[in-house]
């Protein structure tokens, strides 16, 4: 056990240069001080956190990344720099009413708990004053009468108590000296309380109270998303509900005339709404338009206006430019022009959020500085039932709601869709998503590193990753090769979240393992519609707008579960449109607008082809996109669209032999429970 007070030499160490001195005259006088705030924090169960996520989304080249770092006040770059998947920034944004403000912080592994607490100790002692006679009352107060009360040589108080409520116990700790406020090791080793990030807590509780600071600061997890196609399947995990979501666009397309357009930008602003409102329909959004050192005047910002008015009418949550009568936000990235307003309505937005508000317990983020602390990339949920038990967390559910929140808020990653995705919790988001980023990729901008790939032999590998959306586990393990402790948890991760499926067929590639990836579908060659049929049999409407991902996940578990049967047949796969066999019977799905359309060789087997569908399609629905899909399932009768109960009504065969099929799938099965199941 330590002897003195520990946090003294912490203190030091942690501060550089002209203030070292200052904290070594603060530290040698204030002992009791630092007792006394544990006091303050320890006798309090929970408070606001403040904390939230601030999501940047938009087309490739909008300027979504320079717009981030306008918000942050960095300096403006000239370069084109493209994000690959997404790029998370913990930092700390507090407000002068003019807006939020970027705080420089040190970086801290332990260091939510201590943060929440010193707010509560700095508020508490601005109400003590900074009288002797005030701070004798404040002891008085919070460390008990009884505890307080001086003997001729030394006074005693209460141990840190880092477990339960946070109360202090003078029944259940033992009693030491003021002068030497110590971390009893036996006591910590009982409790299984991890010494360094204790020792962290007191020194940045100490630090952090006699810093100025403002008890309604705001913390931000700033997530930028790329805005390539290819990524759009990886973003439907980690858009959340909680949190503020800014859609950049660029306002120089929104003026340009209709023939010299690639791409309509009013179906990217379309596609974004709709994702968001899908994820998260009540979360505000912000829509910020670039490029305002090109289109700078009133009258062009009103035709952007006019241009976008009616599409973001439909949609309720968009946070309006009140002060300039735009649904939009302009900005110059170059001048800063316009980020004032955009920062100051974020923040306004963001403090009427109720989770902002909402109390959280200190024992959460206790356990959350614990799974920081740990140096592993991620750790099972049995692993951090155990840290919260040390903090008399016991109940699984608030162990699930704790991890939730912090998902939802950006600081963690934790998918309990299924028992397995459950069982992971993943510490660093920026490390998984640069590690799905290592594999999804647009090849036309971010490439492989062509030069080492040929260098040692994986060409045809990368060739086949582009070209027909197949990685070898070959590939995998060099892609992955800095974390090659992790390959076989990275596979098995995409696989459930469906951005891999074991590809079981014979491959040109003589690989053992092959696994299909189908956000790389979009950079495979088209195949001819009507290789099965004539005509298509059913479809799928989305009639809100097929998110990118759905099609793509659809034709991921149809392969998986093409490759489960007897005998199978290899798929063929193109950028819109898949051949797959269901055993015998063969099978082409395509994308068309916003339709999954079905043409299948055997007519008698549609029942069975459709119940597989949409069983497919629940099964993405709950894992992935947050259970607010909405379709419409049609068949062909005589050329005519109509639901699969007009047609049993109508006694058109093969519906009207046809079982009912069930509205209760087994969605929260494990992936290979539920191909099974199939």
């Amino acid at each position: 056990a330590r002897s003195k007070l520990s946090a003294t030499k912490d203190v030091i160490d942690y501060v550089e240069g002209d203030r070292k001195k200052q904290f070594e005259d603060i530290i040698k006088n204030n002992e009791e001080t630092l007792a006394m705030l544990k006091g303050i924090v320890y006798s309090v169960e929970s408070a606001p956190w403040m904390q939230s996520k601030l999501m940047i989304v938009g087309q490739g080249r909008a300027g979504k990344t320079t717009t981030v770092r306008t918000l942050l006040g960095e300096p403006f770059r000239e370069t084109w720099e493209s994000t690959i998947g997404a790029s998370v920034t913990k930092t700390k944004l507090v407000s002068d009413g003019t807006g939020l403000k970027k705080v420089h912080q040190r970086a801290e592994t332990a260091g939510y708990a201590a943060d929440l607490a010193s707010k509560l100790a700095a508020k508490e002692l601005q109400k003590l004053g900074k009288s002797k006679k005030g701070r004798k009352k404040s002891k008085k107060s919070f460390l008990g009468k009884e505890e307080n009360q001086r003997s001729s040589s030394k006074s005693k108080i209460k141990s840190l108590n880092l477990s339960g409520k946070f109360r202090l116990s003078s029944k259940s700790l033992p009693k030491v000296e003021t002068s030497a406020v110590i971390d009893d090791a036996q006591a910590l080793e009982k409790k299984k309380i991890d010494e360094d990030v204790t020792r962290r807590f007191e020194t940045k509780l100490f630090l952090t109270t006699h810093s100025k600071k403002d008890e309604n600061e705001i913390a931000f997890t700033v997530w930028d998303y790329g805005g390539q196609k290819v990524f759009y399947s990886l973003h439907h995990l980690f858009l959340t509900k909680y949190g503020v979501y800014v859609l950049v666009f660029d306002m120089r397309e929104m003026l340009q005339s209709e023939e010299n357009m690639t791409e309509d930008p009013i179906e990217y602003l379309k596609f974004w709404m709709n994702s968001i409102r899908l994820h998260a329909p009540v979360a505000p959004l912000l829509l910020v338009g670039t490029y305002g050192d090109v289109v700078k005047s009133r009258s062009e910002h009103e035709k952007v206006q006019d241009r976008i008015s009616e599409t973001v009418g439909q949609f309720k949550q968009v946070v309006g430019n009140n002060d300039n009568n735009l649904c939009f936000f302009p900005i110059n990235n170059k001048s800063g022009d316009g980020k004032d307003a955009i920062s100051a309505a974020i923040e306004k937005e963001t403090r009427k959020q109720a989770f902002v508000n909402t109390k959280v317990p200190l024992r959460w983020l206790h356990t959350l500085d614990r799974i920081l602390d740990r140096f592993e990339p991620y750790i099972t949920f049995n692993e951090v039932r155990e840290m919260a038990k040390t903090n008399q967390i016991t109940s699984h559910s608030e162990v699930t709601n704790m991890l939730s929140l912090f998902h939802e808020l950006g600081v963690i990653i934790y998918m309990p869709a299924t028992a397995a995705l459950a069982n992971i919790v993943t510490k660093d988001p920026q490390w998984l998503i640069d590690c799905i980023g290592k594999v999804i990729r647009d090849p036309n901008i971010h490439g492989y590193n062509d030069e080492r790939i040929n260098k040692l032999g994986y060409t045809r590998d990368v060739d086949a990753l582009v070209q027909r959306a197949l990685v070898s586990q070959d590939l995998l393990e060099y892609l992955w090769r800095k974390d090659v402790g992790q390959v076989d948890f990275l596979i098995d991760l995409m696989q459930r979240t469906m951005l891999l499926s074991k590809w079981n067929f014979k491959s040109s590639e003589n690989r053992d393992r092959m696994f299909l990836v189908p956000s790389m579908i979009e950079y495979v060659e088209p195949i001819e519609k009507n290789q099965v049929s004539a005509s298509c049999d059913l479809k799928l409407n989305f009639n809100e707008g097929l998110p990118t991902g759905v099609y793509e996940r659809l034709v991921c578990l149809c392969v998986a579960h093409s490759g489960g049967t007897k005998e199978p047949q290899q798929p063929k796969i193109g950028n819109s449109s898949a051949v797959i066999w269901f055993g015998k019977n063969c099978v082409q799905l395509s994308k068309v607008g916003q339709n999954v359309e079905c043409a299948v060789e055997s007519k008698t087997e549609l029942p069975q082809i459709l119940s597989i569908l949409t069983s497919v399609l629940k099964k993405v629905n709950a894992d992935v996109m947050n259970g607010g899909l909405k379709y419409n399932t049609l068949v062909d009768v005589e050329g005519s669209w109509i639901s699969v109960t007009e047609a049993k009504e109508k006694n058109v065969r093969p519906w009207a032999d046809s079982t009912e099929i069930k509205k209760e799938e087994a969605a929260s099965l494990n992936l290979e429970a539920f191909l099974e199941n199939l």
